[in-house]
């Protein structure tokens, strides 16, 4: 009898054992994460996480994080070459997107991050927070974040004053439109963008861009 109940608390205990293995390996937070931008590596520390690699722009993030090609063209055999547990891509450059299918190909676990206003980044903060378990971390650069931009907003206002964005590069000069985050930012400031409509080219030289301010000007 002594020896069936032995027996019995020996399988429970086993049981209990492989149960408390399989929730620690599902708790466990990325490991080896790269980024494909500076500004989501940035993201990704103020989570709370670790970066393994990141493309040139943000290679002054920490001395041991590797850098994995170029902000529009980050390398795939370097990101597979760290085997990471999850790669973050920019969605909205149209390079990356070629690199995350073959990352997928790869079977590497991609993650393309859109941020183009406050609740985008606070969508994704509040994501990466809690795959590293970090939610004071949540409050303090989401939370905190939010309340000082609402204060701001209030004593600051430019009274309907104009501006042009541009995103310079050696390939093209783009325009920026209202659904870009640092357009908001400004329209929050009570600033009107003047390419805000389908009216304005995407694409624009210096010329142009004199043309348009000389013409809301006038």
């Amino acid at each position: 009898m002594k020896k069936r109940i032995y027996t019995a608390v020996l399988i429970c205990a086993l049981m209990l054992t492989g149960c408390t293995k399989k929730s620690t390996k599902q708790n466990t937070s990325p490991h080896n994460v790269v980024a494909c931008s500076r500004s989501l590596g940035e993201m990704w520390m103020l989570s709370g996480g670790k970066l393994a690699g990141i493309t040139d722009d943000g290679k002054d993030l920490g001395k041991k994080i590797k850098v994995v090609g170029t902000l529009m063209r980050p390398s795939v055999e370097e990101i597979i070459a760290l085997k990471p547990s999850l790669v973050l891509l920019t969605g909205d450059i149209p390079t990356q997107q070629k690199v995350k299918k073959s990352l997928s190909d790869a079977h590497v676990k991609v993650k393309s991050v859109n941020v183009d206003n406050f609740q985008d980044y606070d969508k994704y903060m509040k994501e990466f927070t809690k795959m590293n378990k970090r939610s004071d971390l949540y409050e303090k650069n989401v939370v905190d974040v939010s309340k000082r931009i609402e204060a701001i907003k209030k004593k600051v206002n430019f009274k309907k004053q104009t501006y042009l964005m541009l995103r310079v590069s050696s390939m093209k000069n783009k325009v920026l439109k209202n659904d870009y985050f640092a357009c908001e930012i400004a329209n929050d400031m009570n600033m009107v963008n003047i390419a805000q409509d389908d009216s304005a080219p995407d694409d624009i030289n210096v010329e142009a861009s004199a043309t348009l301010t000389a013409t809301d000007k006038a």
